[in-house]
C-alpha cells in the first residue's frame, strides 16, 4: 500500500515536471472553459495520472498524444474525468418549489397555451436535475401539459455522463435526499440501480455539448426558444469573461419574459446587469424582459397544490420544504446618509484605492454566495463612501438581491444623483421603478440610459456594467421599453 502510494506520488510529480504540461493544460482550458484548473495544478496531474495508469501509457507518450490528438477520442475521455458533476435528485428543492409554485404557472399564463413548454438544464451532468423537472411536470402540471406539450433538452460535455443520463439508471447515493414513497413511485430497483420510470424519462431528451466552444451557435439557431433555463454549479468553474458571454448567450436563447436559474454561488453581477432577479422563499431566480410585464406576475401564488406522501419529493429531514413567502426580503438596510449638497467627492488616490478594495470584496462575498457577509461589507461601503456613486450602486444591486426593491430604489436615485452620466444606473433604477408598477418614472430612467448611450459605438464597455457593452445595453432597454409599449 506505501509502495503504491509512493509510485502514484512519483507519477504526479513526473507530470508536474514535463515540460508540456503547461501547454496541455492551457488546451483543457481553451477547449472546455475550465479556468478552475488554472491554479490547481496537482489536482489535473492526479486526473492525468489515473488515465496514464489506466491505459498503461508513459507519460511522455500521453502527453505527446494529447497534444496532438483532435478533441474526441482520449481527449474527451480525460476532460469526462475531469468533469465528474455532483447531482442528486431534487438538489436545492427550495429552487424547485420555486419552479412549481411560480416560473412554471407563469410562463404557462404568459404564452396562454400557444405553444409547448420548453426547458433547458445545460450542465446536466448524468441526468438528475432535468428528471428532476420531468417529474415535477408530470406530477403537478397535467392535463395542461400532456401530449407532447413540454419538452426538456438536457445537454452536457462529459459523454460518459450522458449515456447513464440516456438509461436513466442511478445509485442510492444520487438519491440520498428521496423518501422511500418517492423512491417506489417514481423508479423500479435493478439490483443496486434505480431506474426511472419509462413515463417520466419521455420528455427529456440528451445532446453532447460544450457551452465554451457550441454555445454562439446554438443561441443564433435557439433565439427566444427556451421558456426556463437551469445551469446550476456549472459558471463557476469557468473564467469571469466567459462567465458574461455565457450569460448574454443564455439571455438570448430565453424567450420574452422567460427564466434563468443558477446555483447559489453563481457570478452574480454579470447575471443581474442582463437580467432581473427575483428573489422567493430563500432563493433566487432571474428574468428576461418582454414577457408579461414585471408588475403583473402573480408572485404570492394561490393555494398551494395539496400534496400527499407518495408526493414527497426529497427527505424533509434533510431538507425540510420551504414556506414560499414572495418576496422575501433577508436584507436589513442601513440608514443610508443623504448626499450633501455641498460636499465634493473625494478624489484622493488612498481613498480612490479604498473604493476600489471596498468594491471588489463586496463582489467577491456576492458571487461566492456569502449574501450576508455581502450584504455588511456594501453597508460598511456606504459609510465610508458616502459622496460615492459606485457604493450606492453595488449597494443597489445586493439590496436587490434580498429584495429589499425599496432600498435599491433609494440607492441608485442617490447614485444617479451623485452622478447623472452612468447609463446602467438609469437602466437599473429604471428596472425598479418597473417592477413597482410605476411605468412613467421607469421610462424616464429607460430614456435617459439611451440618450447617454446614443453617442457611444456598440462595442464601447459600459462603466459599472462587468463586461457589458454600449450595444448589449442598448438591446435590453428596447426589450423593456417594448414590454411597457404593450
Amino acid at each position: 500500500m506505501i509502495a503504491a502510494s509512493t509510485s502514484r506520488h512519483d507519477g504526479i510529480t513526473a507530470i508536474l515536471a514535463h515540460p508540456d504540461f503547461a501547454r496541455l493544460k492551457r488546451r483543457i482550458i481553451d477547449v472546455t472553459g475550465l479556468q478552475y484548473y488554472d491554479e490547481r495544478d496537482q489536482v489535473l496531474a492526479d486526473r492525468i495520472e489515473q488515465r496514464c495508469n489506466q491505459l498503461n501509457r508513459p507519460v511522455a507518450a500521453y502527453m505527446a498524444d494529447m497534444l496532438a490528438s483532435a478533441a474526441g477520442g482520449e481527449f474527451s475521455a480525460l476532460v469526462d474525468d475531469l468533469t465528474i458533476g455532483e447531482t442528486y435528485f431534487f438538489r436545492y428543492p427550495e429552487q424547485f418549489e420555486l419552479l412549481r409554485q411560480v416560473v412554471i404557472p407563469e410562463r404557462l399564463a404568459d404564452q396562454q397555451g400557444m405553444r409547448p413548454l420548453r426547458i433547458w438544464s445545460a450542465g446536466c451532468a448524468s441526468g438528475a436535475e432535468p428528471y428532476s423537472l420531468a417529474i415535477v411536470l408530470a406530477d403537478h402540471f397535467q392535463p395542461a401539459l400532456a401530449n407532447g406539450r413540454a419538452s426538456i433538452l438536457a445537454t452536457d460535455i462529459n459523454r460518459h455522463a450522458l449515456a447513464q443520463a440516456h438509461e436513466g439508471r442511478f445509485t442510492d447515493w444520487e438519491l440520498r435526499t428521496s423518501g422511500d414513497d418517492f423512491k417506489r413511485r417514481c423508479f423500479t430497483r435493478d439490483g443496486r440501480h434505480w431506474v426511472l420510470r419509462r413515463h417520466f424519462r419521455q420528455s427529456v431528451s440528451f445532446e453532447h455539448q460544450n457551452l465554451a466552444t457550441d454555445l454562439a451557435a446554438f443561441a443564433q439557431t435557439n433565439a427566444g426558444h427556451f421558456d426556463i433555463i437551469l445551469c446550476r454549479n456549472v459558471m463557476i468553474y469557468f473564467s469571469p469573461a466567459l462567465t458574461r458571454r455565457l450569460t448574454r448567450l443564455f439571455a438570448q436563447c430565453l424567450a420574452p419574459g422567460g427564466w434563468l436559474l443558477v446555483g447559489h454561488a453563481e457570478p452574480y453581477f454579470e447575471i443581474a446587469n442582463i437580467l432581473s432577479p427575483v428573489v422567493a422563499g430563500g432563493t433566487m431566480a432571474y428574468r428576461k424582459a418582454g414577457g408579461m410585464p414585471d408588475d403583473a406576475i402573480a408572485l404570492r401564488p394561490a393555494e398551494p397544490q395539496r400534496r400527499s406522501p407518495a408526493d414527497d419529493w426529497v427527505n424533509p429531514a434533510l431538507h425540510p420544504e420551504p414556506e414560499l413567502e414572495i418576496p422575501v426580503s433577508t436584507f436589513v438596510a442601513p440608514a443610508v446618509p443623504a448626499p450633501s449638497m455641498t460636499a465634493p467627492a473625494s478624489t484622493a488616490p488612498d481613498a480612490a484605492r479604498s473604493l476600489d478594495d471596498d468594491m471588489a470584496r463586496i463582489r467577491h462575498l456576492a458571487d461566492a454566495g456569502n449574501w450576508s457577509e455581502a450584504a455588511t461589507a456594501a453597508e460598511q461601503g456606504l459609510k465610508r463612501h458616502p459622496l460615492e456613486p459606485a457604493a450606492y450602486y453595488i449597494y443597489a444591486l445586493i439590496a436587490e438581491h434580498g429584495g429589499s426593491m425599496a432600498e435599491a430604489e433609494d440607492a441608485l436615485g442617490r447614485a444617479v444623483y451623485l452622478d447623472r452620466s452612468q447609463a446602467v444606473v438609469h437602466y437599473h433604477l429604471g428596472r425598479c421603478q418597473l417592477r413597482r408598477g410605476d411605468r412613467r418614472a421607469a421610462q424616464k430612467s429607460f430614456d435617459n440610459a439611451i440618450r447617454l448611450l446614443a453617442p457611444r459605438p456598440v462595442d464601447w464597455t459600459v462603466p459599472f456594467g462587468d463586461g457589458l457593452t454600449a450595444g448589449e445595453l442598448r438591446d435590453l432597454l428596447q426589450i423593456h421599453l417594448e414590454q411597457m409599449s404593450r
